[in-house]
Order: C-alpha cells, then sequence, then structure tokens
C-alpha cells in the first residue's frame, strides 16, 4: 500500500505548493512583514508537500550514493521514507542531531583526499527541510552584488557586472583590486551573530544551533552541498554583513573590493579585520590580494586585464586551461577507447568548457583548441578502421558542437547542473547526459 502510495504522489504539485509558500516568504520580507514571513515558514515546515520534496531530494535526487559509499543509507523503501516523514512532522520544532560520521574522499585524480561530515539520513531531511524555509529569506535579504555560487546565471551576472566597472569609461586604469579568499571549511565563527541574522522561528533556531553546537561546519563546496544544507545557506547569512561594508561584489567566501585612486588600501584592510572579529573569524582565515588591473588578475576560473588599446579583456585562466587539457588528454591518450567511444567522452568536456567561458575573448588560442584538436585528430587516424575523412568527422562531432546534426536544438537555453561536474552551464541542446553520473538533463526539466 505504502509503495502505491509514495510513487502515485504528484510530485509537480508538490512543487507547486512548495514554490507557492516560498514566493510569499519572500513578498513578506520585502515588505519587512517578518512576523508574516516567520507564520508562512511555520506553515511550509509542517507541509506534507516540502516534507515529501526534502525526503525525496535527500534520498533520490542526491549524487552522492556510489561517490561516498552511503548506498545501504539511501536504499529506502516507501514505508520507511513514510516514516521518516512521521518522525520529521512529530519532532521538526524540538530536533536533536545525530552524531556525524567521518567519511574520506578523494579527488577526481586521485592525488588528494579529504574528510567530509555526513549526516543521518534524519538529519539531512530535516536540514534540507529548513533550507526550504530559510532561503527565500536570503534571496529577499542578499544585496545585488552578492552572487550564488551555486548558480551559472550569477556566474556571468558576477562577469557582466566587471565589465562594467572595468571599462574605459569608469576609468578602469586608474583603479585597483583588493581580493579577499576565505579557507572553507569555516570551523570557528560566532554562532549568536549567525543565528541574530537568520529569519526564522525560535524553535528552528535551536534546532540549528544544536547542529552548530554538534560540529557542523560552514562550506560552499558545491559538490558536497546535499550531505550540508545548513551549512551552504548559513555561510551567506554570516557573510551578509560584509556586503553593505564594501564596494564590490562577492561569490560564495570571496570578494573581489574595487578601490578608486584616492582610498587607502591599509584603511579598507583595517575595517574588514574589525568585522571579522565581530564575526568570530580569524584573519588568518583569510587572504588579502593586492593586485592591478593593467597587471591582470585570475577570478573565478578567468584571467581578467585592461589593455589601453583594446580595453578590458576576460580569458580563460591558465590554472583552468591546463585542467581541461589534462581531462581530455588523458582520454584521448587512452588506448582502451576506440575512437568513437572517445567522442563520447570528450564532447561533454568540451561543451562544459564552451559554454563556461562563452563570454571571453574569443580572439585567443586557448579558445580555439586548436593543437589539441590536432593531437586528437593524430589519434584518431592512427586506427586501422579510420581514414582521413572518418577522422574529421569524428574531430567535428568532438569539438564543434556547434556543428552536430544528431542532437536535437531547441530555441531557448536550458540550465543544466551536475555536480560531479566542476561547474554547471546553459547550453542549447535539449536532451544530453553526463559520462560521469549518468544522469540525464531529462530528470532536470
Amino acid at each position: 500500500m505504502f509503495d502505491n502510495n509514495f510513487y502515485s504522489l504528484s510530485w509537480e504539485k508538490a512543487n507547486i505548493n512548495l514554490l507557492r509558500l516560498q514566493r510569499h516568504i519572500i513578498k513578506a520580507v520585502y515588505v519587512g512583514d517578518f512576523f508574516y514571513a516567520i507564520k508562512l515558514q511555520k506553515l511550509l515546515v509542517i507541509s506534507n508537500s516540502a516534507r515529501l520534496l526534502a525526503i525525496r531530494f535527500v534520498v533520490q535526487s542526491s549524487n552522492t550514493k556510489t561517490s561516498l559509499g552511503l548506498t545501504n543509507n539511501l536504499s529506502l523503501s516507501s514505508l520507511e521514507r513514510f516514516k521518516i516523514s512521521n518522525f520529521i512532522l512529530k519532532n521538526v520544532y524540538n530536533w536533536s542531531p545525530q552524531q556525524y560520521k567521518d567519511v574520506l574522499v578523494t579527488n577526481e585524480f586521485r592525488t588528494s583526499s579529504f574528510r567530509v561530515r555526513v549526516w543521518s539520513i534524519y538529519d539531512r531531511c530535516w536540514q534540507c527541510l529548513i533550507k526550504f524555509a530559510i532561503e527565500p529569506v536570503h534571496r529577499a535579504l542578499s544585496s545585488p552584488r552578492s552572487y550564488n555560487a551555486d548558480e551559472s546565471e550569477s556566474i556571468y551576472n558576477l562577469q557582466r557586472t566587471l565589465y562594467l566597472n572595468f571599462s574605459k569609461e569608469s576609468y578602469a586604469s586608474q583603479k585597483r583590486v583588493l581580493i579577499v579568499t576565505c579557507s572553507v571549511p569555516l570551523i570557528a565563527f560566532d554562532n549568536k551573530l549567525l543565528l541574530k541574522n537568520v529569519l526564522a522561528p525560535r524553535s528552528i533556531k535551536l534546532g540549528i544551533f544544536r547542529f552548530l553546537k554538534l560540529g557542523l561546519t560552514l562550506d560552499f563546496n558545491s559538490k558536497f552541498n546535499r550531505l550540508n544544507f545548513l551549512g551552504f545557506i548559513l555561510m551567506e547569512f554570516l557573510f551578509s554583513n560584509i556586503d553593505s561594508i564594501i564596494n564590490g561584489v562577492r561569490i560564495g567566501t570571496t570578494m573581489m573590493i574595487f578601490l578608486k585612486p584616492i582610498e587607502d588600501e591599509i584603511s579598507i584592510f583595517l575595517k574588514l579585520t574589525k568585522v571579522f572579529n565581530l564575526m568570530g573569524i580569524f584573519k588568518e582565515a583569510f587572504t588579502f590580494k593586492f593586485v592591478s588591473i593593467l597587471s591582470g588578475f585570475d577570478f573565478l576560473d578567468w584571467n581578467y586585464r585592461f589593455y589601453p588599446d583594446r580595453g578590458f579583456c576576460c580569458v580563460p585562466s591558465l590554472e583552468s586551461y591546463r585542467l581541461f587539457l589534462t581531462r581530455v588528454k588523458s582520454i584521448v591518450n587512452n588506448s582502451n577507447y576506440g575512437s568513437k567511444a572517445k567522442v563520447l567522452k570528450i564532447f561533454p568536456l568540451v561543451r562544459q568548457w564552451r559554454c563556461y567561458n562563452k563570454f571571453c575573448d574569443s580572439v585567443s588560442s586557448r579558445s580555439s583548441l586548436f593543437f589539441l584538436k590536432k593531437r586528437a585528430f593524430k589519434s584518431f587516424v592512427r586506427e586501422s578502421n579510420q581514414d582521413l575523412y572518418s577522422s574529421k568527422f569524428l574531430l567535428d562531432k568532438a569539438f564543434d558542437f556547434e556543428k552536430r546534426s544528431d542532437l536535437p536544438i531547441s530555441s531557448h537555453s536550458h540550465l543544466f547542473f551536475c555536480s560531479c561536474l566542476k561547474f554547471n552551464f546553459s547550453v542549447k541542446f535539449s536532451s544530453y547526459y553526463c559520462i560521469h553520473c549518468g544522469m540525464t538533463s531529462c530528470s532536470f526539466f
């Protein structure tokens, strides 16, 4: 009976109900009616739609089933999911988290390893439910120059803001830049100041406080944000005090401050240090870097530089380009794959690279990928069943995805996010899949 009831639920209707409540919370916070916003948050956390969506998001949509060895905990029957839903409904206002588990995770190249704190399935479902309630508050109160690190359109809006601030009309040649980066995950901070910035019922704040006391870390790592829902959104609330005092942009824990010629960098440094002390964060956790627009600097895997003759220019950074070459060359030089299998593996990586750097300078040699295409062409021709014409055809399918006619092209761009990749991006194809986890785009639309 539970199996039929669970899989016959209308998830589309549940999504509409959740979005409607979140929209009302945003409107209430916009007009300053915080009492009504808290009342709507109480209604959201006891809503069946929000609770079942949180469980479904943690159990089914989570991409950590194979990477962190949590298959046994995530293989839940419908009866067990309904039990989790009833348990959360009874204890949502008096939640006591369980002890977390440290899991050792290695990167995709297996060159380094780090530990991730994984909470129980009950705690993650409760965190996801609370995230549904407090995320609209952050959306309403966030600064226009504070961008979300988990959305590709925010990254492109930030790039557009930098183009406007570093143009010739803005006298970019006279400006300097202060880049402030915080080391994550953040462990030492002021819990009282954080809870003061969060707009939520007192009972929910008590549950968040218990998580913080037990060892909840604040981290912006988008690859594992589904294991630490509260840590991802609470970091935004903690850094909301900085957005009002800096003249710049912020994405995650990285801040870029624009310095005018008459401004003193020492006074800005002392002001930021004072704010960090009030937040309970030691200044050793931050790195300060002064750069000039004329000499160039790296930010968000892009290199920015102002040329007096042609203005502001943006190209992919050297580190990002080397990482891309490493991933593609490892496929091209692998003798275990045939040419057709290599094309299927190279095409998503090239499309990711093209789409993420679509607003960069296309005149640079890195954008053409000439030498990489030449190396792939030699690898294709070396096979006995391929000639020059077939190798050229496979090369166009792998690197020039604008010329491909075997994929349906839609008039609107869709947003595809897969956390196994480094970034999410917008593409013009309506159906495709990820070679790393096998997720198709149909599950996201």
